[in-house]
């Protein structure tokens, strides 16, 4: 395929990420001198998948040269 005749107006960029829902914060808060404690959810939960995808149209925020 000649890269030079593809028409970006056509091109689809497609993206998808997984996450689990019952992650664990990485830090805390807590006044001066206290300890943080928070419940950390286990095995609680779903998976979820978000596909997201990105098209080139004039007039929708991206904007080809």
């Amino acid at each position: 395929m000649d890269v030079g005749r593809v028409n970006p107006g056509r091109l689809v960029w497609v993206d998808e990420m997984g996450t689990h829902t019952s992650l664990a914060p990485l830090y805390a808060y807590a006044p001066i001198g206290e300890r943080a404690f928070l419940d950390i959810p286990r095995n609680h939960g779903m998976n979820t998948t978000l596909l997201t995808s990105l098209l080139m149209r004039k007039g929708w925020g991206l904007q080809w040269p």
